[in-house]
């Protein structure tokens, strides 16, 4: 049996019951993890002391440490049950895969609203009331007839190595897919991780970053480092700015490194985390300005775009990522999801432009 038909499988089966799923691939990995749960995923905060065993979580924006959590009643790691219980199989494949829906969005951003919002939000920064914000928009598609959620899932994993890939549903949350370059927080082998991306352009381009692109990095470099600095966690490295590829765009990209004890990492972790999300990446600067400039203007609900998603597993392999690159799956629907960094550079038609090509990652669009 391959991974693919397994998981397809075992899918299938905790659908047709009306269970949650989540499915992730991390970065760099072939490992497939699957996690069923027969509950509804409950919110909760994540405290590395209290989440005693592996668990999938998912958040919507602006949740600090708080998000809804599948934890499995079966889990698997490619075709292989990690968990000692029943595999969870059934005798054939489903000819409808049942994943679980909400209800469509009323507003669905036209390209003349998104610009006029950006417009408003470069006002601000001239005025001084902001330094950046992060405008978001939807898009609306028809889904094509033979549209595949699973498929579509392995194929981002072929074609997106580097990237955090994923896909959750649930009653809460609705069905969620993405691939995201962007690692929130990260406690592996007892080093505590984040990372600063910021600035987009096409792959192709080889022009020098802006000034426009190289400011917005510099926003979340700092941003981050006073969060640790709060919490008296001394950081031990910053790398170089690099340049990140995520499907045809590409991004500046800095990795931070912390290392401290095993029992403060599980103590501050939720700290750390209840403070760096939303980060400037997808919020703004000062963050709570930037928050309720949001608030106030944005015309969509984000829901779980910009929240976050991935594995807590102790200080040795929990990882979460923003739940960027991603769609709602409705039905026969896709609702899209993009936003871009607005800073006193910006140029309306450009930032339209980039989100388009953030929506253009996850292949349905022309």
């Amino acid at each position: 049996m391959t991974i693919e038909t397994s998981i397809r499988l075992r899918c299938n089966k905790a659908l047709e019951k009306g269970w949650s799923v989540g499915l992730c691939r991390t970065p760099d990995d072939s490992t497939i993890k699957l996690f069923v749960s027969t509950k509804t995923p409950d919110l909760i905060k994540i405290d590395l002391n209290k989440i005693t065993s592996r668990t999938f979580v998912f958040a919507p924006y602006g949740s600090g440490s708080l998000a809804y959590a599948i934890v499995p009643d079966y889990y698997y790691e490619n075709e292989f049950p990690v968990l000692e219980k029943d595999h969870l199989l059934n005798d054939a494949l489903l000819e409808n895969e049942m994943w679980h829906s909400s209800s469509e969005p009323l507003n669905i951003t036209a390209k003349e609203q998104y610009m006029a919002y950006v417009e408003e939000t470069v006002k601000q920064i001239k005025k001084k009331e902001l330094l950046k914000s992060v405008a978001a928009r939807n898009m609306c598609i028809e889904l094509p007839k033979q549209y595949d959620v699973l498929n579509h899932f392995f194929e981002m994993c072929q074609q997106f190595p580097s990237a955090h890939v994923y896909l959750f549903s649930s009653s809460i949350s609705g069905t969620w897919i993405g691939a995201t370059p962007e690692l929130l927080l990260s406690c592996t082998n007892g080093l505590l991780k984040s990372v600063a991306l910021a600035g987009t352009k096409q792959f192709e381009d080889k022009t020098p970053w802006s000034e426009k692109e190289k400011q917005e990095h510099y926003f979340v470099e700092a941003f981050i480092d006073d969060v640790f600095e709060q919490l008296k966690l001394q950081r031990i490295t910053l790398s170089e700015i690099e340049e990140k590829q995520a499907g045809q765009i590409k991004h500046l990209y800095s990795i931070f490194t912390w290392k401290t004890k095993d029992e403060e990492l599980k103590k501050k972790f939720h700290k750390v985390l209840a403070l760096i999300n939303p980060t400037p990446a997808v919020c703004g600067l000062p963050p709570l300005e930037a928050a309720m400039f949001i608030s106030k203007n944005e015309q969509i609900e984000r829901r779980f775009y910009s929240g976050f998603t991935g594995v807590i597993d102790g200080t040795e392999n929990t990882q979460i990522f923003v739940t960027l690159r991603c769609m709602e799956v409705i039905h026969n629907k896709a609702i899209l999801y993009a936003g871009a960094g607005i800073t006193i550079d910006s140029n309306p038609e450009s930032e339209w432009m980039e989100t388009t090509q953030k929506m253009q990652t996850l292949g349905l669009l022309e």
